[in-house]
């Protein structure tokens, strides 16, 4: 009854159970409070730091040893009472501006329905106003960009006013003539914008497009108009951004709303002309095993598991909890003890619990990864290192909508990605052949937890390089100069970088079309500072 009050309260249920344990014992030491709670010390360090945040636990020093002491459960009803106040005072302010909110939403209203707003502006200070609100976005920006009247109307305005603005600002795109636009996104040309031949010149208007805005200007007569409706400038996003992958581009970044996108990067030094990317950092918690953590989720609610089980290097275990947020369902990630601090202390921060064993010593069986996690003899729980690939079947579905490809290039990392796209090709009767790339290095894989459990995937994989998919290794030099070389081209880490280790084996062709399938980015930073020294 307490602990589900203190829960009310706002504590967690490991917080709630220290916090009893103290009032119980008195000052004690964190030794004490951890064996008495039945949580390890590492855990209740970092839960003891939180609950002297929130006034409920005091420190003092004796004989150079921290002891705790539980303050006076009044505090609860003080802060409480503070809340309250507060809210109060929210409310109050709330009030004051609510017309103005009603007014806001009264416009969404007519935006949502259909009713665009439309503005008209003239002047060349009216139309500097237009894009000196560009510098204050946060969207997307996208330019049909002409300055054939620009560069004669207010030319040193937009010399300036472009090389701040691109300078700041990576989700910018553009497409220009290859005429005196080019003065303007001089250096910028292959992070912002693609070009079209002269034949093919663009209107004579410029046309921007970000939010819910569209605006065209006319700098012949010095005119413009601004229409702010959400389905027009969809609209425009749309013609936009089909104009954009058809064309030859050559970007640093894909736009927030683009996760397959086309680089040209590869054409200059390996001749490749449909080279792809796709962007598994776009997904919600950053990494391709997002995919695979929703089905894991999705069948442990089905069936009622109590708890899950993963050995893990930061990211797997990471995404895993991240998607058993909002459910009953508890994640124990097992790390090996030499991990970061920082990365332990993130697991921590969102995990049920995270257990530090010396994984360099030798794989865990299934059996004691489930034995190490067990609290309660009745409990269900699964040990999901390995298994539910799965959840990448929708990968292919997802290219084959954009492209056509003749390659799927792909880390191997555990061998479930790889297994699955390749699973997926031959269901279909494609003739893709998936390439893995996978790290023969072992003192680069000693910096990857992960790697120390034994692939169940190996013999399938050899079976499937039979039939003509293939699994390429290199060594840890190569990935570092991968990784330097290509990480300016998405959201990525090392061991998801890889992949355009391929690019110098010989392996593709002039107009072949291949997608390189980027893993994801890293939360465990020790790994990129392992590589950059390596």
């Amino acid at each position: 009854m307490i602990e589900k009050i203190l829960k009310k309260y706002g504590l967690s249920e490991k917080e709630a159970k220290i916090y009893l344990t103290l009032l119980e014992m008195g000052k004690s030491a964190v030794s004490d409070i951890a064996k008495k709670a039945g949580i390890n010390r590492s855990t209740t360090y970092v839960i003891i730091e939180a609950l002297i945040e929130q006034g409920l636990v005091n420190t003092s020093e004796e004989n150079k040893v921290k002891r705790y002491t539980a303050t006076p459960p009044s505090n609860l009803i003080r802060t409480i009472e503070e809340t309250i106040e507060k809210q109060n005072e929210l409310l109050n302010e709330v009030n004051t501006v609510l017309p103005e909110l009603e007014t806001l939403f009264k416009e969404k209203q007519n935006d949502l329905i259909g009713k665009p707003t439309i503005n008209f502006f003239e002047g060349k200070e009216s139309i500097k106003a237009i894009y000196e609100s560009l510098r204050e976005t946060k969207k997307s920006v996208r330019i049909y960009a002409t300055n054939e009247d620009k560069a004669n109307m207010l030319p040193k305005y937009f010399q300036s006013f472009y090389k701040d603005f691109l300078n700041k600002k990576n989700n910018v795109r553009a497409i220009l003539s290859q005429e005196k636009e080019l003065d303007f996104f001089k250096g910028h040309v292959d992070k912002h914008a693609i070009l079209i031949p002269r034949s093919k010149k663009l209107s004579q208007s410029e046309i921007i497009i970000f939010g819910n805005k569209v605006i065209a200007l006319s700098f012949k007569s010095m005119f413009g108009v601004l229409i702010e409706n959400n389905a027009i400038a969809e609209a425009y996003k749309s013609i936009f951004d089909s104009a954009w992958r058809h064309g030859k581009s050559n970007i640093q970044f894909p736009q927030n709303d683009e996760k397959l996108f086309k680089t040209a990067e590869f054409i200059k030094t390996y001749g490749i002309e449909n080279a792809y990317i796709y962007d598994e950092s776009k997904n919600k918690f950053g990494t391709v095993q997002d995919r695979r953590n929703t089905l894991i989720i999705r069948e442990a609610k089905r069936l009622l598991v109590d708890k899950l089980v993963i050995v893990t290097n930061g990211e797997r275990g990471y995404s895993l909890a991240e998607a058993a947020r909002g459910t009953d369902i508890k994640v124990v990630c097992i790390v090996d003890k030499n991990i970061s601090n920082d990365l332990k202390n993130s697991l921590r921060n969102i995990a049920y619990d995270v257990i530090e064993k010396n994984l360099k010593e030798r794989s865990l069986r299934t059996e004691e990864v489930i034995t190490i996690a067990r609290e309660k003899d009745d409990e269900i729980i699964w040990d999901v290192t390995t298994g539910f690939e799965k959840g990448f079947e929708s990968i292919l579905d997802e290219l084959k909508r954009e492209v056509e490809p003749d390659y799927i290039v792909v880390p191997i990392a555990s061998g479930a990605l790889f297994t699955s796209l390749v699973q997926s090709v031959e269901r279909e009767n494609s003739q893709i052949k998936v390439i893995g790339i996978e790290v023969k290095d072992k003192k680069v894989l000693s910096s990857e937890i992960d790697s120390y459990q034994q692939s169940p995937y190996i013999r399938v994989m050899d079976d499937m390089q039979k039939r003509g998919h293939k699994v390429l290794m290199i060594n840890g030099k190569e990935m570092k100069d991968v990784y330097n070389k290509y990480k300016h081209l998405a959201e990525t880490e090392p061991f998801s970088s890889i992949v355009y280790a391929s690019l110098g084996k010989n392996i593709f062709k002039k107009r072949d079309t291949v997608v390189f399938i980027n893993s994801g980015k890293t939360k465990n930073s020790s790994i990129i500072s392992f590589i950059e020294s390596f």
